[in-house]
């Protein structure tokens, strides 16, 4: 019995390290692949396309995701325009683990695509706290308490869309680099409300109508009882 159980334990050891052997070799051909995406995203950066470059080291990152992967894809964020994106990257990067000397590429760096952004400060009218606030068709926040959110966006045109309590609006927006600018959003009811409102003003009218006729019907079958008048309601005799 005692045999049994110590091969068994061997069994169990040799599987566990076998397995363990397996889930590393996995992540090295991951790593190895991510390290070629992000050769060929340096060729395409190098050439100008920042947009492909991009692509390619979010690949490498989900792949294998070191500090290193994580700085070029901010670093390529910002070539291609997109710097508010790059912003959580960098904030990750001072949050975990990463080598002291790049403490102060990644600070600059931070610093540098906080720089391309300009500000929106949003307001609705009438004001509505907590409405959700779409850019570019992509939920980005909510308004607080005085119907109001700050949105830092990248440099170009985008589309605002706000929403709340059966109320819409949306506005165009063209940003700059290191500006600030208000924009009042007007809401209105959406088309969804307006027709629920419209059956609903219908189907009162309905009522009251059908409810007046039979009123009219109970007068005069009333007066007609009583022969009186149906118009006046006096008595003839």
């Amino acid at each position: 019995m005692m045999l049994r159980l110590l091969m068994f334990r061997g069994l169990l050891t040799t599987s566990v390290l076998v397995g363990m052997t397996g889930a590393a070799a996995a992540q090295a051909d991951e790593c190895e692949r991510a390290h070629l995406l992000e050769s060929s995203a340096r060729e395409h950066l190098a050439g100008g396309d920042a947009a492909r470059a991009t692509m390619l080291l979010q690949r490498a990152l989900l792949a294998c995701p070191t500090p290193s992967l994580r700085f070029n894809l901010a670093l390529s964020l910002r070539a291609a325009g997109r710097s508010r994106e790059a912003i959580p990257h960098l904030l990750e990067l001072q949050r975990g683990e990463h080598d002291p000397e790049q403490e102060q590429p990644i600070a600059s760096l931070l610093q540098d695509v906080r720089a391309q952004l300009g500000t929106v400060v949003l307001r609705l009218r009438p004001n509505r706290a907590g409405a959700l606030v779409f850019v570019d068709g992509l939920p980005d926040g909510e308004t607080d308490a005085n119907g109001s959110l700050t949105l830092q966006l990248d440099p170009g045109r985008h589309q605002l869309r706000a929403q709340a309590d059966g109320l819409e609006g949306s506005s165009s927006v063209d940003v700059e680099s290191g500006t600030r600018q208000r924009l009042v959003l007007a809401l209105n009811e959406t088309s969804l409300l307006r027709r629920r409102r419209r059956t609903r003003g219908i189907a009162i009218g309905a009522a009251l109508l059908i409810a007046g006729a039979f009123l009219a019907v109970a007068l005069s079958v009333r007066d007609r009882s009583w022969g009186g008048d149906p118009l006046t309601g006096v008595s003839r005799t």
